[in-house]
């Protein structure tokens, strides 16, 4: 794994940034809060991202590359769109991971520690918990949202074999 340093304020970077899905409803100036506790981070195909069961208080986006979230050795999904995020759940539940994520190809990352929000002060702090809270609720509503749709079309499947079966 290669990592940059923590990112400084590059205009350059917030506008990159600006056209993840998850971040285009984000102003510069909390992009901005979120980069000085981002760094971009380089894997290589096979790569372990997060291991199950370590504990870290770290958030990452694809910012292009695949990745492949394991449980108990057992492929779930694979993420791989810019904007796509994992590692959320540790921070959320302040667990350990409960997943390995596992790069698939050559994936670059910006990998936020929300740890550092600690060393804040309680306006900035407030800023950065705002962003990553949003953040969070976009993200876990998209995910609710596939669950359910998920959901029904079983269920729809289910009914369809019952027919067949009568």
């Amino acid at each position: 794994m290669k990592e940059s340093d923590f990112l400084d304020e590059n205009a350059v970077i917030v506008e990159r940034l600006r056209e993840l899905p998850i971040l285009k409803s984000f102003d510069k100036d909390d992009i901005q809060g979120l980069m000085q506790f981002s760094k971009v981070r380089e894997y290589q195909t096979g790569e372990v991202i997060i291991k199950e069961g370590d504990e870290d208080n770290c958030i990452f986006f694809i910012l292009s590359g695949k990745v492949s979230i394991e449980k108990d050795g057992i492929e779930l999904t694979q993420l791989g769109k810019p904007g796509d995020v994992f590692g959320e759940m540790a921070v959320i539940q302040s667990r350990p991971r409960s997943a390995t994520v596992r790069a698939t190809n050559q994936t670059l990352c910006l990998m936020v520690d929300s740890s550092y929000m600690n060393m804040l002060d309680k306006s900035d702090k407030s800023t950065f918990m705002y962003v990553i809270f949003r953040i969070f609720s976009m993200l876990l509503a998209n995910r609710l949202r596939e669950t359910t749709d998920s959901l029904i079309a079983a269920k729809h499947e289910i009914e369809e074999l019952k027919k067949r079966a009568t």
